[in-house]
């Protein structure tokens, strides 16, 4: 029977329960595949209708991570340019801590952070003439724009154009990419994000999500073999949680599939109506007789 009054098929509504440690496959710390012993199948006709309605996500990920921990400084001495690869290790950070892990990294050159300002500076230290930002995967979260990014040498010091961000990511956004859901995100690119979820806790505690009025998204497959369920930052990429488990639950309902409605399906054609067309020169013919 019905469980709800989007399903007004003959069809049972359906609760889905997904924890990443019982995943048939693992296709990373945050993506997962989960294989159904028993399939989806609704019978022709019939739309499937899919909500998240919570979700338990601990914050195990951390701020800088594989995908924005590596900058290249360059600096010049006389005719002797030097390349310095930095790599900080994924973790936690604050503005002290990172300062420090950047400058056993660099020489010749020094970073410094302006509690003022809340902006990070590249200057040169010893006998160096100029110093560059030629390659980063971390100048968003340190505040340094693209287009402060030189492969040459060519200033004494860079100085942040934008205020340090290392708060990580604001949301944890929940997608199912097999299930053809097309909603868009902010680059216009169609996705199969189903729920938003804001980091609202701090690092170690758990993101409680619970919907007060869950949105509901029609699919395009006609059935459901299998979830695979992952979960990305602001970035669009895959977050690390570090080993941490994590949970989701689905709501599952059934809608008739209807024709769209047409107002030319109501309009009557006069042509193909006989009774009209014979009518006509009827109603023509007298008016000429009351005019003669």
């Amino acid at each position: 029977m019905p469980t709800h009054t989007l399903n007004d098929t003959h069809l049972g509504s359906l609760a889905v329960y997904l924890q990443s440690r019982d995943a048939s496959a693992s296709l990373g710390s945050s993506s997962k595949l989960f294989y159904l012993n028993q399939l989806i199948i609704p019978p022709p006709g019939t739309a499937i209708l899919v909500g998240l309605i919570s979700a338990e996500i601990p914050y195990s990920f951390y701020t800088v991570t594989t995908n924005n921990n590596t900058m290249t400084v360059k600096t010049k001495v006389g005719d002797l340019t030097s390349t310095h690869n930095v790599t900080i290790d994924p973790g936690n950070y604050d503005v002290d801590a990172l300062t420090d892990a950047l400058n056993l990294q660099v020489s010749n050159a020094k970073f410094s952070f302006n509690e003022n300002s809340n902006k990070y500076k590249l200057e040169k230290d010893g006998p160096t003439d100029y110093v560059s930002i030629s390659a980063s995967t971390m100048h968003k979260i340190m505040g340094f724009s693209k287009q402060q990014l030189q492969s040459v040498p060519t200033a004494e010091s860079i100085v942040a154009a934008d205020c340090v961000n290392l708060a990580g990511t604001s949301s944890v956004y929940v997608n199912f990419p097999n299930l053809g859901i097309q909603n868009l995100d902010s680059r216009g690119d169609l996705n199969g994000v189903v729920a938003k979820l804001n980091v609202n806790c701090n690092p170690g505690e758990f993101i409680f999500y619970q919907q007060t009025e869950t949105q509901y998204y029609m699919i395009s497959n006609r059935q459901i073999q299998n979830f695979q369920l992952s979960l990305t930052d602001d970035d669009n990429n895959l977050i690390e949680m570090n080993g941490a488990d994590f949970s989701v639950t689905l709501s599952v309902h059934f809608s008739k599939i209807r024709e769209p409605f047409s107002a030319n399906k109501y309009l009557v054609n006069r042509r193909n109506v006989p009774d009209l067309e014979d009518e006509e020169p009827v109603k023509k013919e007298k008016r000429v007789k009351k005019k003669n």
